[in-house]
């Protein structure tokens, strides 16, 4: 065996540093998961197939407030989409948007649309939650001319970051890639009772 090691010294050497270096980065992705805590805080965020102001949302006193213009209503410009990330279970919940019937319905007023998931709800609309977690987009960026045919400039990723530990927000029912356009709402704080 060991007369096989010395005369095919440099195959195993080939072998063995590929794998080396796969286990190296793989270590070094796994320690910041390891030594910072996982978030306590969940998030809310809406998506969009593509931008327009017809719906908003906006938070006022902590208090989500979600207003929709008559062409919304009348869905001829597409309602958001609207989700509770679950820091726990690090899944994304999607939150049903129920818009009022309303018989007289002029073209100039805007609608306030109360969600009744949401009422309880105190949100903190800073990037960065209480417990230092960031909000982060990120759009891969290329430099090369190849990649350029190979990675689409509008994939973009919604997750959240501290410390080298980030989260990615999307799922699968509910992709950021492509065209949808995503807004970070706030950071769901449990009421102190």
């Amino acid at each position: 065996m060991r007369r096989f090691f010395r005369k095919n010294f440099v195959l195993m050497l080939g072998i063995s540093l590929p794998l080396l270096l796969t286990l190296f980065f793989g270590m070094a992705s796994l320690i910041p998961k390891l030594l910072v805590k996982p978030p306590k805080f969940d998030l809310l965020y809406t998506t969009l197939p593509y931008p327009h102001d017809d719906a908003r949302f906006e938070v006022v006193h902590g208090k989500l407030k979600v207003f929709v213009s008559p062409q919304v209503k009348k869905g001829i410009l597409p309602m958001p989409r609207l989700f509770r990330f679950d820091a726990k279970k690090q899944i994304s919940i999607e939150i049903p948007i129920e818009l009022p019937v309303t018989k007289n319905s002029h073209l100039s007023n805007r609608e306030e649309i109360v969600i009744p998931e949401l009422k309880h709800l105190t949100l903190d609309p800073k990037e960065t939650s209480p417990d230092g977690y960031q909000v982060e987009f990120s759009i891969p960026q290329s430099n090369d001319g190849i990649s350029l045919f190979l990675i689409s400039s509008y994939k973009r990723s919604f997750l959240i970051r501290k410390k080298g530990n980030s989260l990615n927000i999307t799922d699968e029912n509910n992709s950021a890639y492509g065209y949808k356009s995503i807004k970070f709402l706030g950071w769901v704080i449990p009421n102190k009772e």
